[in-house]
C-alpha cells in the first residue's frame, strides 16, 4: 500500500509501513475450580454455556497522521452459537481501558458480526488509542455435540480497515 501527500508541485509517494494487528481469544473457565478463567486460543464448553470472547486490535501508531482512520472488524460466528447482544467496545492506551462502545455501530447479519467506527479520529479516547477490544460473549446451542472446542481461527474472519487522507502538505 502506499501513502500519497503533496505541497505545491510535488506529489510524494512513500510505503505505508504499518499495519493494524487482530488477534482473538476465548475465555477458558475450569468447570471443576469456578476460577476467573485464562484468555487463550481454545476452549472447551458444554452445550448451554456462555462462552466468553475478546478481539483485540493494536492500532497502527500513524493513525494520527490522517485526517480520517474508518474501523470495521468483523467476526463470523460458528453456526454453533447464538450472539448474546452483550458486546462492550474499549479503546485501551498505555494500559488504561475506556469504554467507547457508544461510539462503535454494532451488525449482525446471520452469524457475521460487524464493530465499526466510521471515523476513530473523531473521538478523544479513540484517537490516542494504542488498540482497541471487544468483549462479547455466545451460547453454545443445545443442539450441538455435548462438548465443542471454540478455536478463535474458525471465528475470526477478517479486520478490514480504511485509511484514508486528505491532500495537506506536509
Amino acid at each position: 500500500m502506499l501513502d500519497t501527500t503533496y505541497d505545491d508541485e510535488t506529489v510524494y509517494v512513500t510505503p505505508k509501513t504499518e499495519t493494524p494487528t487482530v488477534e482473538k481469544k476465548v475465555l477458558e473457565k475450569n468447570d471443576s475450580s469456578g476460577g476467573e478463567g485464562i484468555w487463550q486460543d481454545a476452549a472447551d464448553y458444554d452445550a448451554g454455556d456462555t462462552v466468553s470472547f475478546r478481539i483485540s486490535a493494536v492500532l497502527p501508531g500513524n493513525i494520527r497522521s490522517y485526517e480520517k482512520y474508518t474501523v470495521r472488524l468483523h467476526d463470523n460466528l460458528s453456526s454453533a452459537f447464538t450472539y448474546s447482544n452483550d458486546a462492550v467496545i474499549y479503546s485501551v492506551n498505555n494500559g488504561e481501558k475506556k469504554n467507547v462502545t457508544d461510539v462503535f455501530s454494532i451488525q449482525k447479519d446471520g452469524t457475521n458480526l460487524t464493530f465499526s467506527c466510521d471515523n476513530i479520529l473523531l473521538n478523544e479516547n479513540l484517537s490516542s488509542a494504542d488498540s482497541l477490544v471487544v468483549e462479547y460473549s455466545a451460547v453454545r446451542s443445545m443442539n450441538s455435540s455435548s462438548l465443542c472446542t471454540a478455536r478463535h481461527s474458525a471465528f475470526i474472519n477478517i479486520w478490514n480497515r480504511v485509511r484514508t487522507t486528505g491532500w495537506s502538505t506536509r
